[in-house]
């Protein structure tokens, strides 16, 4: 009776680090996914906050729109608001 029981903490101990690490690689991979979405989104030819705004819009309105969308952030702040609208749900 004494291997059954070691043999059943060996493998409830396996399955508790198989869990744990999948836990852990799924978290690495979903934040190295937001990482690289974040610099395709950077590397588009133009602005593409400017398909999101009216045609009409333009001079100081642009401007405000831009600024009040973070634009002119550091690069920084503006990996931290993409990561905190992407756990928001706000993926618009």
């Amino acid at each position: 009776m004494g291997e059954r029981d070691l043999e059943q903490k060996f493998t409830l101990k396996k399955i508790g680090i198989s869990l744990i690490s999948s836990l852990v690689l799924g978290i690495i991979v979903l934040f190295m996914g937001l990482i690289v979405g974040f610099f395709f989104q950077l590397m588009v030819v133009g602005n593409p906050y400017l398909d999101g705004l009216p045609s009409a819009i333009g001079g100081p309105a642009y401007d405000l729109e831009l600024t009040r969308i973070g634009y002119y952030q550091p690069l920084s702040i503006r990996f931290e608001i993409y990561i905190r609208d992407f756990f928001a749900g706000n993926w618009g």
